[in-house]
């Protein structure tokens, strides 16, 4: 059971990064465009959601969803199973939800901005809010299928289901 919690650790680590990569990529580009072309009061708004959205999901990340590596060591999953079992319920609730302090943010905030009037076809911006639309789906469902896949993984590694 160690050498799996340790695995699941190292992938959240892992996660963690590739989002905070992510994230510091997206929030200096849409602050700068927010700055220099600000546009409409939709385009202003769906700016402001991204950085904001970027902002909260950079939070959760390193706040509620971080493992320190050294809790590994004082807390070994051998003799410490309900604490694990805690950890990893609580990365499954935030990834079932991350539709609403993640994708909602980042792509309601990028749809706004895409259907904000500009000199672009309106057809366009309703094209590319309809990809983000699609791709928000999936998020969602990628995200869900993650935290049951972890909701799986600690019962079989931890015993049973967890007591909610």
């Amino acid at each position: 059971m160690d050498t799996m919690i340790i695995e699941f650790v190292r992938a959240v680590h892992q996660r963690n990064i590739r989002e905070t990569v992510a994230g510091l990529a997206v929030l200096p580009l849409f602050a700068a465009w927010l700055y220099w072309q600000p546009g409409s009061a939709v385009a202003v708004l769906g700016k402001v959601l991204v950085i904001l959205g970027v902002v909260v999901a950079l939070a959760v990340t390193w706040g509620r969803l971080h493992i320190p590596g050294s809790e590994l060591a004082a807390y070994p999953p051998s003799r410490h199973p309900q604490r694990w079992r805690h950890r990893m319920t609580a990365q499954a609730w935030f990834l079932r939800r991350a539709w609403l302090w993640y994708i909602l943010p980042l792509l309601g905030g990028g749809g706004l901005v895409a259907l904000a009037p500009t000199g672009v076809s309106s057809v366009v911006g309703l094209a590319v809010a309809g990809i983000l639309g699609a791709f928000a789906v999936y998020l969602t469902r990628l995200n869900a299928e993650a935290a049951r896949c972890i909701e799986q993984d600690r019962d079989a590694w931890l015993g049973g289901p967890s007591p909610a």
